[in-house]
């Protein structure tokens, strides 16, 4: 040991210090070296003065180039250095001079203190400060409104890609308007993808790939052995397979938004790289929903302006059509009233009286309908019908005047013959739909064709109306069905009505399970198409032909009024009584039925239409009690709403049959009164 350094305050205090110490002359070669020192560098050999510091400590040959203890005899000042070995620790190395009594300098004193741990702690907190940062620019930049969901995904994916040192990846969210998770952001640094390309896995639905496996996944998933785990669990490669890969969902109450997906690192993917995707998968979250959420409340107050503007125009509309019947049945009333017209007159004047009040009946009807479809009470009544008969019920209960009038031919299409034509649905709903798709092709249909069918598609029967008119612009197609939307819009129109019908036609047809929709193209025609569940009757025909078919009824010597004033209906009627050898006599509205009742007392059952020209059925049902008349009463109605049976049950009628009639079920109705 160097005697200069024996004077120096004793060798105790390089032997006290817990950080490595070692006393280098300035030659380079160490003279002591303290026991911390001599643990932790064991080229050390112990007691043997004279080792080459550079040797000793780095196991070179020669000295450092920057070496600090000739920078200190040189400069007199002590030099601190930080020292980072590849693979091991982090060393803070301080070189003192040291002085004799003659304060010449006769050597240093270097410390050695390992500074890993707190080098570590400074290098995680420089990395959590630098993604903090990061993620606050990237909040403050995707919270932009005019950011569109695609921007924040790649935005979101960049930063995601970065922060894992990832070279492939992908951002999917939430689509409103498919309610599923959709791609929207695609890198992939290792491989030339197409710009065209929409999707960075292009397997179907069907394959089994690590794609489609993510997608059923709301937690964090992570593999650094992916090919290992694809094997394992029978699943394909893809465009996204690499040996390590990392899911993370982003969630907005516990509802999945959205998910980022990084693969392809340099190292394994560890716990610190899910939670930085975590932090950025929350903020993309947030994102989504809130971008989502101004859709939503864009598209409902455009929504809500669209109908609130469809209202307005709907009651201005309907002011119009229900005052214009109206000022009809007041103008020619009080034209009666006060004025000698001649007989023709007071007819023409009557039947215009008659039609107004029709027209405003229907008026008042669809309202009810619109009514009940918007709180969501109208039911469906199911039962077995005919539907050919419904068709032709449909068609007969328009004039045919005003087919005539306006050079219209009507075609049907109605390949179910007998009893395969027997379907069990709500006969009334089914009609008041095809006449109003029938009148709606009147309406806009000149000098052309109606044709009316139907078709058997899969589980469903699909009827249509097809017509040559003026047709319907792409446009107005979806409008049309929409509550008082029409083609028509304004002040001037070409056509009445209230606007209701198609969209009680869609109500209704939902209501029976279904769907209807129309192709049409300007100037060429319309094809409105709706389908329904179809549900043949023929797995009962056998019962009711056992029960009904082969029955023969012998109604000799009775005798039936029949009050109708359709005579379609009356011919219809006619048809299934006659054969079974009953007599008819006929009433047309409800004052005729109280003088047939008069001059009939023999009268053994009396079928009533409800809906008559001059008193409905149900006054008219309410006199013919009055004049003693006890027997049965047996009320048809139309189009019916299952609380008018009662109300026909309440006026005296004793049966409630729905029009359009099955035949073998209405004959044995009557027969159970005769």
């Amino acid at each position: 040991m160097s005697d200069n350094f024996k004077n120096i305050e004793k060798t105790q205090i390089l032997d006290s210090m817990t950080d490595g110490a070692v006393f280098i002359s300035p030659d380079l070669k160490i003279k002591y070296a303290n026991k911390t020192f001599i643990e932790k560098y064991p080229n050390y050999k112990d007691n043997l003065e004279g080792q080459p510091c550079h040797k000793v400590i780095y196991n070179m040959d020669n000295p450092c180039i920057a070496c600090s203890v000739k920078k200190v005899l040189k400069t007199k000042q002590s030099q601190q250095t930080v020292r980072t070995i590849k693979d091991g620790p982090s060393v803070l190395t301080i070189t003192y001079p040291v002085y004799n009594k003659e304060n010449e300098i006769i050597g240093t004193v270097i410390t050695y203190r390992d500074i890993s741990a707190s080098k570590q702690t400074e290098k995680e907190l420089k990395k959590e400060a630098t993604i903090n940062k990061l993620i606050a620019e990237l909040s403050q930049e995707i919270l932009r409104p005019e950011i569109s969901v695609e921007s924040i995904a790649k935005k979101i994916l960049a930063a995601a890609l970065s922060l894992t040192k990832s070279s492939i990846g992908y951002a999917s969210s939430l689509d409103i308007k498919t309610n599923k998770i959709t791609w929207k952001a695609f890198e992939n640094f290792s491989i030339i993808v197409q710009a065209s390309l929409k999707d960075p896995c292009t397997h179907t639905d069907k394959t089994k790939c690590i794609s489609q496996f993510l997608k059923s996944k709301d937690k964090p998933f992570v593999s650094n052995h992916l090919k290992q785990f694809l094997s394992e669990n029978n699943l394909d490669d893809c465009n996204l397979t690499k040996e390590n890969c990392l899911m993370v969902p982003a969630l907005f109450n516990d509802k999945l938004i959205g998910k980022i997906y990084v693969a392809g690192a340099d190292r394994p993917y560890s716990e610190s790289d899910t939670e930085v995707l975590k932090q950025l998968a929350s903020i993309y979250a947030l994102s989504i929903f809130r971008r989502n959420s101004e859709k939503e409340l864009i598209f409902a107050k455009e929504k809500a302006e669209e109908s609130n503007k469809l209202k307005s125009a709907f009651l201005a509309n309907m002011s119009h059509e229900i005052r214009t019947p109206m000022n009809s049945i007041n103008g020619f009333s009080e034209l009666l009233r006060h004025t000698e017209q001649t007989e023709e007159s007071r007819n023409k004047y009557l039947d215009i009286i008659y039609k107004s009040s029709n027209q405003l009946l229907n008026i008042i009807n669809d309202i009810l309908d619109v009514s009940k479809l918007e709180v969501g009470q109208a039911k469906i009544n199911e039962n077995d019908y005919d539907i050919n008969q419904i068709i032709d019920n449909s068609i007969q209960s328009f004039n045919p005047k005003m087919f005539v009038e306006q050079d219209l031919s009507v075609k049907t299409k109605l390949p179910l013959i007998g009893t395969d034509a027997l379907i069990t649905c709500d006969g009334q709903r089914l009609q008041q739909i095809i006449t109003n798709l029938i009148q709606n092709a009147i309406k806009f249909t000149n000098n052309g064709f109606i044709e009316v069918g139907y078709k058997l598609v899969d589980e469903n029967i699909q009827f249509y109306v097809k017509d040559n008119g003026l047709g319907i612009s792409i446009e107005n197609q979806k409008l049309i069905f929409e509550r008082f939307g029409q083609a028509e819009d304004g002040f001037v129109r070409n056509f009445e009505g209230a606007g209701l019908g198609l969209s009680i036609c869609k109500g209704f047809v939902e209501l029976m399970g279904g769907k209807i929709w129309v192709e049409s193209e300007l100037n060429k025609g319309s094809l409105f198409s709706f389908s329904i569940p179809f549900k043949p009757v023929v797995k009962n025909i056998n019962k009711l032909k056992q029960n009904t078919s082969n029955k023969e009824y012998n109604w000799k010597g009775k005798k039936i009024l029949l009050v109708e004033d359709e005579v379609f209906n009356q011919s219809f009627i006619e048809t299934i009584l006659l054969p079974q050898g009953v007599q008819i006599v006929y009433a047309t509205d409800g004052f005729e039925a109280l003088n047939q009742v008069r001059l009939n007392p023999d009268i053994d059952l009396i079928l009533m239409d409800i809906r008559l020209p001059d008193i409905n059925g149900m006054e008219t049902t309410k006199k013919v009690r009055l004049l003693g008349f006890t027997k049965p009463i047996i009320a048809q109605m139309a189009n019916a709403l299952p609380e008018d049976r009662q109300l026909c049950l309440n006026a005296g009628c004793n049966e409630f049959v729905a029009k359009p009639v099955v035949r073998l079920e209405f004959l044995k109705i009557i027969d159970s009164f005769l």
